[in-house]
């Protein structure tokens, strides 16, 4: 069974809701018809390693994450320093670091965050960082994120907005911003047995 959450970004205030592949992507789509500010992020429940969801959020928090770039989009910054500046700036509670090599604190986590939408195929970037992503769509920015301790897949979120215009737009903070916050999320207790009766909002 695959349960699906959806996290968006509305009016100043993250919501959430959850349920199978189609029922999410229904609701949201009629929620965020009246929402201009729109940030989405996608997780599911099912993928990745279920044992490492439960802790990985907790040993992530020992020292500093590697941060792999990919498909860069802007062109000011080549090395990613930027963008993995405002993943610092904008995660849970500014609680976890990243940086662009290995430090000598390494967690052995690594986070992937790359510009399009999600590969096609059952691989996953921790496996081959160098996996195509899907383009993005037009008129907007959509990036993946894998969790990954070494070539495993911890958790992968994926997320879009309105297109930003450099890694100065507060719509680009709020995008990383949502991704990171689920990609470290711990596993919820209600998986696989059901989707939740009361559905979350996190303001």
């Amino acid at each position: 069974m695959c349960i699906f959450r959806t996290t968006w970004f509305c009016g100043g205030k993250w919501l959430r809701t959850w349920g199978r592949p189609v029922a999410p992507l229904t609701g949201v789509l009629a929620l965020l018809a009246g929402c201009n500010d729109g940030v989405t992020t996608y997780r599911s429940e099912a993928a990745g390693n279920p044992g490492l969801q439960l802790y990985a959020p907790d040993a992530a928090l020992n020292g500093s994450n590697l941060a792999l770039i990919r498909n860069d989009p802007f062109p000011g910054d080549p090395a990613g320093l930027a963008i993995i500046a405002v993943m610092n700036a904008n995660n849970p509670m500014r609680l976890y670091r990243f940086a662009p090599a290995p430090q000598p604190d390494w967690t052995g986590y690594t986070v992937i965050l790359a510009f399009g939408q999600s590969p096609v195929g059952n691989k996953s970037l921790c496996q081959n960082t160098t996996l195509p992503t899907r383009p993005m769509p037009p008129g907007q920015t959509a990036i993946v994120a894998d969790l990954c301790y070494g070539p495993q897949l911890i958790t992968e979120v994926s997320g879009h907005s309105a297109a930003v215009n450099g890694p100065d737009d507060p719509r680009f903070a709020a995008l990383v911003g949502g991704v990171l916050e689920d990609l470290f999320a711990r596993r919820e207790p209600h998986y696989p047995h059901g989707v939740p009766r009361d559905l979350p909002f996190r303001l």
